[in-house]
C-alpha cells in the first residue's frame, strides 16, 4: 500500500489532475470552491486492478501555502510534479521540488498537464525543461507523462507509470507504526478523529499509543482507511482514526501517535546537518517536520554543516528525520537537512560532532548513530545494543559489560573516576554515583563500579565504596583533627549540636563510614574503639538471655541517662541487645562484639 501526492506551482492543474485520477475533487472548504485555488491538504485515492488502495494528497501550489505543502509531503512514497504545458517551469515548481527532496520523498514523476492547450512541441519542451531542473534539485532519474485532465488523455498511462515505480520501491525502513497529524475534528456520536499518513507498522482497534509531544496515552476507538471500517489498518495508507482518552484541543497538526516503544523523543532542541548558504550564523525561522511548524532559534557551528536548533515548544522527532528550513513570517525556502543528534548537548558534545560529522557519508546508516552515541555519551544500553551491527573497526574500540555496549575510552575514564571517589575521604556510597558523575546511566556506573569491586580494585562496605588492596580510608586534615578530639574526649563523646566547626557534620559522617567513629543519635559521636569498650564493659560477664536493666548500664558505665540511652540504642542496632520494655536482653556476647560491630559500622 501507498501514499502518493502532488506538487507544483499555483494553477497548475494538481487538483483537477488528482480528480481525474481517483474521481475525487480534493477541494472541501468553501473557500476552496469559491476561489477555484487549494488553500489546506486535500485527500483521494484510487485502487489498483488488485483492488489495492493507492492514497492521493493534494497540496496548495500558491507559495503563502508553503507550509500546508510541506505538511503534505513528510508521508509521500512518491509525488506527481504538475508542470502546465503554457506555462513551463516556474518559481513554486523549484521549491515544490526542493522540498520533496528536503523531506526524503524517493521518487518523482513530471506531469505536464494543459497539453490540450499547446502544441506537441510546446508540451515536449516542458517535459524536457522540468526534467533538467529535476536533476538540478537531485533527481537523477524522473520519468515524464503527458495529460489533458480535461480529456482524460493520458490519465490511463500515467496510472501505469505510478504503479511501476511504486513497484521498483524498496521495503520502508522503519518498523513501528506512526501517524504525523493532518487534521483534527469531531464527530457527533464518535467523539475525536484525527487523520494522517500511516507509515511503519500496522493499527489495530482497542490499540493503545502514545501522543507525543504530550507523552499522553490514548486509545483507538474505531479506524477507517479510504472510507471504510476497519479493525485493523496496513502501512503506507491515509487512516481516520477515532481516539479516545483526549479531549478536542488537546491535540494538534504536527502531534504525532505511535507505538509505545518506537524511537521517537520529544526534545525542545537538537542537532541537524543542513543544506543551506542562505542562513546567518545566528538567526530566527521556522522549521518543519512531519506535518508541524514552529518558530526556532538556529545557530550554526563555525565550521561545516552542522547547527544547534533550538524550538519554541517540544517537538517530537526520530534520528535521521528530513526537516525544511522556511523564513520566519514568509515564504522562502531556506534550506533542509537531517537531524543528526536529538536532545540538549554540552560544549564538548558538540566539538565531538564538529569534528566527527565529515567523516559520516551523505546517507546515514543505524551504525552512524551507534558511532555518534559512542563518541558523545560513550555507551549503548542493552536494549539498544541488542542485534546491533558494528564496523570492525569500532567494535575493536570497545568493551562489552553485561549487555552494554561501551567505548575503551569511556570505560576506562568513567572507572579511573570512580577509584578516584572511592579513595576521597569517606569513600564513595554507592546509591550517589548518579549525583557525583553527571553521565547519561546510573545503571551503567553501579555496574562498573560493580565490576571494579569484583576485579579487586575496589571494596564494598555496607554500600560504601573503600580503596581495595588494604589501603587505609583517606581521612581530611579536618576529619583527623576531629578523631584526636573524639579519642580525648573518651566517653564523653562529641554532641555535634556543640560543635561550631563548619563541615564538621561532613567530616564526622565520612568518619563513621570510614569505620573509625560511630553515631549514636546522629548528635552524639564516639571514637570506635571507645564505643566498643563501652559496649564491652556493659556486656561483662553477662550470658546470652541475661537481663541488662539501664541502671546495671549506668552503673558499669558511669554514664548519665543523657548518654546511655543512645548508647543501649546503638547496641540494639548493632545486634547485641533487644529491648523487653524498659530493660535490655543479650543477645551477642563480647566474643562476637568487634565482628557484629563492624557489619553495623559499615551500614553507617
Amino acid at each position: 500500500m501507498y501514499v502518493i501526492g502532488t506538487a507544483g506551482h499555483v494553477d497548475h492543474g494538481k487538483t483537477l489532475l488528482i480528480e481525474a485520477l481517483t474521481g475525487i475533487n480534493t477541494d472541501r472548504l468553501p473557500e476552496e470552491k469559491r476561489r477555484g485555488l487549494t488553500i489546506d491538504l486535500g485527500f483521494a485515492h484510487f485502487y489498483t486492478e488488485q483492488g489495492e488502495p493507492v492514497g492521493v494528497i493534494d497540496v496548495p501550489g500558491h507559495e503563502r501555502f508553503i507550509r500546508n505543502m510541506v505538511a503534505g509531503a513528510w508521508s509521500l512514497d512518491l509525488a506527481l510534479l504538475s508542470v502546465a504545458a503554457d506555462d513551463g517551469w516556474m518559481q513554486q515548481s523549484a521549491d515544490h521540488t526542493r522540498v520533496l527532496r528536503l523531506m526524503g520523498v524517493p521518487r518523482l514523476i513530471a506531469v505536464i498537464t494543459k497539453t490540450d492547450l499547446v502544441s506537441a512541441e510546446r508540451a515536449q519542451q516542458a517535459a524536457e525543461q522540468a526534467v533538467t531542473e529535476c536533476r538540478a534539485s537531485g533527481y537523477a532519474d524522473v520519468p515524464t507523462a503527458a495529460v489533458s485532465a480535461p480529456s482524460g488523455r493520458g490519465i490511463e498511462a500515467l496510472k501505469r507509470l505510478i504503479l511501476e515505480q511504486l513497484a521498483a520501491l524498496p521495503p520502508p525502513a522503519e518498523s513501528f507504526a506512526h501517524i504525523y497529524v493532518d487534521r483534527v475534528f469531531t464527530v457527533k456520536g464518535s467523539g475525536l478523529v484525527v487523520t494522517g499518513s500511516l507509515r511503519g507498522g500496522a493499527l489495530r482497534r482497542g490499540e493503545e499509543l502514545s501522543l507525543l509531544p504530550q507523552k499522553k496515552r490514548v486509545r483507538i476507538r474505531g479506524l477507517q482507511s479510504y472510507y471504510k471500517e476497519c479493525e485493523h489498518v496496513e502501512p503506507v495508507s491515509r487512516v481516520a482514526v477515532n481516539l479516545s482518552g483526549i479531549d478536542t484541543g488537546q491535540i494538534n497538526r504536527g502531534d504525532c501517535l505511535t507505538v509505545g516503544k518506537s524511537p521517537f523523543q520529544v526534545v525542545g532542541e537538537f542537532i541537524a546537518r543542513i543544506q543551506t548558504d542562505s542562513i546567518k550564523r545566528d538567526t530566527e525561522l521556522e522549521i518543519a517536520a512531519g506535518t508541524g511548524h514552529q518558530i526556532a532559534r538556529l545557530t550554526r557551528f563555525s565550521s561545516g554543516d552542522l547547527v544547534r536548533i533550538r524550538c519554541s515548544r517540544q517537538i517530537p522527532l526520530l534520528w535521521n528525520q528530513p526537516i525544511v528550513l522556511i523564513q520566519k513570517g514568509g515564504s522562502a525556502i531556506l534550506g533542509g537537512g537531517r537531524v543528526l543528534w536529538l536532545g540538549k548537548t554540552n560544549k564538548q558534545q558538540r566539538l565531538i560532532l564538529e569534528r566527527t560529522e565529515p567523516t559520516l557519508p551523505a546517507e546515514l546508516a543505524p551504525e552512524h548513530l551507534s558511532a555518534l552515541k559512542l563518541a558523545l555519551e560513550g555507551a549503548i544500553a542493552p536494549d539498544q545494543a541488542k542485534g546491533l551491527h558494528l564496523p570492525a573497526d569500532l567494535r575493536q574500540r570497545t568493551v562489552e559489560l553485561d549487555g552494554w555496549i561501551v567505548s575503551a575510552e569511556y570505560h576506562d575514564r568513567l572507572g579511573k573516576r570512580i577509584r578516584e571517589l572511592a579513595a576521597a575521604p569517606g569513600g564513595l556510597r554507592i546509591d550517589e554515583l548518579a549525583t557525583k558523575i553527571r553521565a547519561e546511566s546510573n545503571a551503567l556506573q553501579r555496574l562498573l563500579a560493580l565490576k571494579l569491586v569484583e576485579r579487586g580494585d575496589l571494596t564494598l562496605r555496607g554500600g560504601i565504596l573503600f580503596p581495595a588492596g588494604g589501603q587505609s580510608p583517606q581521612v581530611s586534615p579536618m576529619g583527623r583533627q576531629l578523631l584526636r578530639d573524639l579519642q580525648a574526649a573518651g566517653s564523653r563523646g562529641l554532641e555535634l549540636s556543640k560543635l561550631k566547626i563548619e563541615g564538621a557534620r561532613k567530616e564526622l559522617r565520612n568518619l563513621v563510614r570510614t569505620d573509625l567513629a560511630v553515631s549514636l543519635d546522629g548528635d552524639i559521636y564516639y571514637e570506635k574503639e571507645i564505643y566498643l569498650g563501652l559496649a564491652r564493659t556493659c556486656l561483662a560477664d553477662l550470658e546470652l538471655g541475661s537481663t541488662l536493666t539501664i541502671g546495671e548500664a549506668k552503673t558499669r558505665t558511669a554514664l548519665s541517662r543523657k548518654y546511655i540511652i543512645p548508647l543501649l540504642n546503638r547496641m540494639e542496632r548493632d545486634g547485641f541487645v533487644k529491648r523487653s520494655g524498659d530493660d535490655r536482653i543479650v543477645t551477642g556476647g563480647p566474643t562476637t562484639l568487634e565482628s557484629r560491630s563492624r557489619s553495623a559500622a559499615d551500614q553507617g
